[in-house]
Formats: C-alpha cells, sequence, structure tokens
C-alpha cells in the first residue's frame, strides 16, 4: 500500500494513502491548510537548485495555502496585499521563539535588496506606464516614485507579491534573465520563512484570532474524503 508522509499536525507519522485521503476531512480548517502547506513546500524543496521559478511557484502556493481567503464567498472582498498583511499581524505576535525575527535578521541584505527593488514596486510601474518610459535608464532615474516603503515583512512581501504577479501571470519568461537576481533572493527567502510560518500556525492551531482569520478554508475537503 502506498504511503504518504502528513504534516505535523500527525506527529510527522507515515501514514497510508488511502488512510491520509480519508482524515483529511477530519482535520480541522487550520491543519487542513498546513497539511496542503507541506505538500507544497516538499514539491518545491524536491526541484533542483538551478529551477529557480518553480520552487519560487511552489513556495508561494505553500504560503497561499496558509494565508489565503475563500474569494468566491460573498461578502470576501478582501484583496491579497491586504490578507498577507492582516496574515502576518496574526501570526507575528504567536511567534513565541521569535523565529521570525532571528530569521529576518540574517537575511538581512536579501530583505533589503528586495524591498528597494523599483522594479518589484507597483507605484513605480504605474508611473512609468504614465510617463511612458520604457527604458531601464529612465526607469532607473526616478527611482522616488516608488513612494514611502514598508520596511520589515511586509515591506518585502509586497515586492514579492508584484514578483509573484510577474510570475504567475505570465508577465516574465520561464529562466528569463531580468528578474534572476530578485528570484534567487526570493527563493532563498521564502524557503526559509514558509516553512516557520507553516510551523507557527499548526503550533498556535488553537488561539482564537488566528482561528478567526483562517477558519474559513478556501474549497474545504468534501466530508466523506473524496473531493
Amino acid at each position: 500500500m502506498s504511503g504518504e508522509r502528513v504534516g505535523n499536525g500527525l506527529c510527522g507519522e507515515y501514514r497510508p494513502l488511502e488512510l491520509v485521503v480519508l482524515m483529511i476531512g477530519k482535520r480541522s480548517p487550520i491543519s487542513t491548510r498546513c497539511y496542503r502547506a507541506e505538500s507544497w513546500i516538499r514539491k518545491a524543496n524536491a526541484l533542483p537548485q538551478s529551477d529557480t521559478d518553480g520552487r519560487f511557484v511552489f513556495y508561494w502556493i505553500a504560503f497561499n495555502a496558509l494565508y489565503g481567503q475563500p474569494k468566491y464567498l460573498p461578502g470576501s472582498d478582501s484583496d491579497e496585499e491586504s490578507d498577507i498583511k492582516k496574515f502576518f499581524a496574526a501570526i507575528i505576535p504567536l511567534d513565541r521563539r521569535n523565529l521570525i525575527r532571528s530569521e529576518l535578521d540574517g537575511l538581512k541584505f536579501d530583505v533589503d535588496e528586495l524591498t528597494n527593488d523599483i522594479f518589484l514596486n507597483k507605484r513605480c510601474w504605474v508611473e512609468w506606464h504614465q510617463r511612458e518610459l520604457e527604458t531601464a535608464r529612465e526607469r532607473i532615474k526616478y527611482p522616488f516614485f516608488a513612494g514611502k516603503r514598508d520596511f520589515g515583512l511586509t515591506g518585502m512581501f509586497k515586492s514579492l507579491y508584484v514578483l509573484r504577479n510577474q510570475l504567475f501571470h505570465g508577465c516574465s519568461a520561464d529562466r528569463g534573465s531580468k528578474n534572476r537576481d530578485a528570484l534567487k533572493r526570493a527563493v532563498k527567502v521564502l524557503g526559509i520563512l514558509v516553512p516557520i510560518f507553516k510551523e507557527i500556525v499548526n503550533e498556535q492551531e488553537n488561539d482564537g484570532r488566528l482561528n478567526a482569520l483562517l477558519g474559513e478554508l478556501p474549497y474545504p475537503p468534501s466530508t466523506d474524503g473524496i473531493g
């Protein structure tokens, strides 16, 4: 019988795949989020180091599994960036061991480079479009278009969200040269931080604020284990 390693919710035990399928429907919404996230983290980790684009995509899917909201429900009109900001506001106080801050300190160079990258700044793209600035030389001359930046986790993920849009919406070529340095930094950062986010969410599953934010699971599995 084939097997599948399940996440922290089951203490990392190996269970037969058929049993896992039956058990998914009995998981809490937060446990299911962690289960989904862990599967995509494993997928990203299994790719060769050279597949920067693929690793970014799969790490982001894992992250999305943690913070995402069911946009198809009536009244679910928040945007993704707001959802990410609310997610951080919920988990940072729950990081009892200061794992996020510790890793951010070690990643300071990469975090600063991503945060300050004008090509990962949404406001810059708007201004460049309106002023018809098309060459890199022209665009670099006007870094103040970026406006006042948020720093730390929130500021960096604003940049990463622009990078995410460039890849997910086909605005970048596979293995393209234009965003290579940013992608390498992003993969390094996501590969460290997303598993920590998942660990915090899993450990604090019973926290009331966390449940209020993440308790509505997007596309919940059928309770009989089908779908």
